[in-house]
């Protein structure tokens, strides 16, 4: 009897070890990354000093001084994210967009915003083709 009873005792600290084990394996799989938020701003910081006329951000430098270069924005929003990242060594996904002075979103040409369409902003993917204001 005292064979049995040690065998079973054993059969129940190895599933124990095997539920263990399991559990972190999963739980070290299945994780997300977390984004590191000083790299996340960093990048906003350095996406939105490429946004100046004169800062080498190509078709998407439309701000000058105080005032924004409406046909220099469009040609933004039509840019290849993909094309933005690599071009200016970007890491992160992005969304930029425009909003008026009650916060909601100015489209242009039609469009939410220039960046990652698996963003959004206020429940809206960036880049949606849209009419008028969102928001």
């Amino acid at each position: 009897m005292k064979n049995a009873q040690a065998w079973s005792l054993d059969l129940v600290v190895a599933v124990a070890i095997f539920v263990i084990v399991m559990t972190l394996f999963y739980s070290l799989l299945v994780r997300e990354p977390k984004a590191d938020i000083n790299n996340l701003q960093r990048e906003g910081k350095y996406i939105s000093e490429r946004l100046y006329l004169g800062s080498g951000g190509g078709n998407c430098s439309f701000i000058d001084g105080k005032y924004v270069d409406g046909q220099k924005l469009a040609n933004c929003f039509h840019t290849n994210p993909e094309d933005f990242r690599k071009e200016n060594n970007i890491k992160g996904k992005f969304c930029i967009y425009i909003t008026d002075q009650k916060g909601k979103i100015i489209t242009v040409d039609n469009r939410t915003g220039f960046g990652f369409p698996d963003l959004t902003v206020s429940g809206v993917p960036c880049g949606k083709w849209a009419n008028g204001t969102l928001g």
